[in-house]
C-alpha cells in the first residue's frame, strides 16, 4: 500500500502525483491488515523519497522569489501581514470580533491600544522552510527599534478598510481624516509540529488517533503512526493553545488526520468567551457556496472524532447512545462557535492583506 504511495515521488521520472493522499493510503493500509512493521519501514523509507521530492521542487531561486514578495516589493507582504490582517475581514465581522476592539487606555487588558505586545507564534505544519522565508523580519522590512524615544516597533492598524473610521476618532481622538494606527509591539517565532524536510526522520505522516481506522487498536500497537504522540501535543503545545487570544487557520484542509488541532482550537473556544479564531478558506470561484457553513462542520466533524476517542480511553467500551448524545449537541455547538469564527473566503483572485502574493 505504502509503495504505491513511495512510486508517486519516483525522482527519475518525476511522477509527483498524489502526494497528499499516502495518509490516507496508509489508513486504509493498516484496515486491509497490512503488516505494521512493513508499513513502518515503507513509511521511513517514503520520509526521504518525499524530503528529495521537496529538495527537487523548493529551489534557491524559489526562496529567493519569496523573499523578494516579503521584502523588496513594494507591498512588503510580511509587514502588512501584521500590521493589516484584520483588512481581510468584511464590515460585518470587524464589527463582531471582539480581538478587534479598542481597550478604554493602553493598559486595558480587553482591547487593544496603543503599546499592545502583538506576539506571534505560527505553526507551520509544511515541511518546507517557503512560510518561513515568507514571514522573516529581516532587516529590509523591520527594524526592533525604529524610534529613539520609544520601544515600540509596528504600526498596527485595528481598522485597515476604514469601515468604523468614526468610532475610532471619538474614541481615540484622532483625526475625521487619518486611518487609526496604534504605536505597538512586534515579536514573532515559529515552530514546524511536524517536521522539516531538512531532517527527514523529523518528518510525521499518520493520523490523530486510533478511532480514525476502522479496526480496533490500541494506541500502543499504532504509536508509529500517531502524529500527536510524536509531536508531543499536550506537552509542547496546549499551553500555547491555553494562552492564545486569537487562532488564525490559512493553508490548511482541516482534514480529519490533524484532528488533534482542531479538536482543542474549537475546545478554547468554547470555553473561553473572548478567545476566536479566523479561517481562511479557498474556494473554487463561479460557485455559490457557504464557506462558513463548511467550516463549521469540518470542525464539528474533527470535535466529535477525538470526543469519541476520549469515551474510548475512559470507558474502553463505545456505547451507542454515548455517540448518539454528542450528535445531538452538534447544533448547539455550532450556535455557540458561529459568534467565535470568522471566515476569509478567497480564490487566486482576491487579494489578501495576509498574505499578498
Amino acid at each position: 500500500m505504502m509503495r504505491e504511495a513511495k512510486k508517486s515521488f519516483d525522482k527519475e521520472n518525476r511522477v509527483y502525483e498524489n502526494w497528499s493522499d499516502f495518509e490516507w493510503q496508509l489508513i486504509r493500509g493498516i484496515d486491509a491488515g497490512y503488516s505494521l512493521s512493513d508499513l513502518n519501514s515503507d513509511l521511513e523509507e517514503l520520509q526521504y523519497n518525499f524530503a528529495e521530492f521537496l529538495n527537487d521542487i523548493v529551489s534557491v531561486d524559489i526562496l529567493k522569489e519569496i523573499n523578494y514578495y516579503a521584502s523588496e516589493a513594494k507591498s512588503a507582504s510580511a509587514m502588512t501581514l501584521f500590521k493589516d490582517f484584520l483588512g481581510d475581514l468584511s464590515k460585518e465581522d470587524l464589527a463582531r470580533i471582539s480581538f478587534a476592539k479598542q481597550g478604554k487606555d493602553y493598559e486595558d487588558q480587553n482591547g487593544i491600544n496603543h503599546y499592545t505586545l502583538f506576539n506571534w507564534t505560527f505553526l507551520n505544519f509544511n515541511y518546507t522552510m517557503i512560510f518561513d522565508n515568507f514571514i522573516n523580519l529581516n532587516k529590509s522590512i523591520y527594524d526592533t527599534r525604529p524610534h529613539m524615544s520609544a520601544h515600540t516597533n509596528l504600526t498596527f492598524h485595528p481598522d485597515p478598510n476604514n469601515f468604523r473610521v468614526k468610532k475610532y476618532v471619538k474614541e481615540s481622538g484622532f483625526p475625521i481624516d487619518s486611518k487609526v494606527f496604534f504605536s505597538s509591539y512586534l515579536v514573532s517565532s515559529i515552530n514546524h509540529p511536524h517536521g522539516l524536510k531538512e531532517i527527514p526522520s523529523s518528518m510525521l505522516f499518520g493520523f490523530s488517533n486510533v478511532n480514525q481506522l476502522s479496526k480496533k487498536f490500541k494506541d500502543s500497537e499504532v504509536k508509529n503512526f500517531l502524529k500527536p504522540y510524536w509531536f508531543q501535543g499536550t506537552t509542547k503545545y496546549q499551553r500555547l493553545l491555553n494562552n492564545a487570544d486569537l487562532f488564525i487557520i490559512f493553508g490548511m484542509s482541516l482534514g480529519a488526520t490533524d484532528s488533534w488541532w482542531w479538536y482543542n482550537v474549537t475546545q478554547q473556544l468554547l470555553k473561553n468567551q473572548s478567545k476566536e479564531l479566523i479561517v481562511y478558506y479557498y474556494y473554487e470561484p463561479g460557485g455559490q457556496i457557504d464557506c462558513k457553513k463548511i467550516v463549521l462542520e469540518k470542525l464539528i466533524k474533527c470535535l466529535t472524532c477525538e470526543q469519541v476517542q476520549r469515551l474510548y480511553e475512559l470507558t474502553n467500551n463505545i456505547v451507542r447512545e454515548q455517540i448518539l448524545e454528542i450528535e445531538d449537541k452538534k447544533r448547539s455547538i455550532i450556535e455557540a462557535l458561529k459568534a467565535k469564527v470568522f471566515v476569509v473566503p478567497f480564490n487566486d483572485s482576491t487579494e489578501l492583506k495576509i498574505c499578498k502574493f
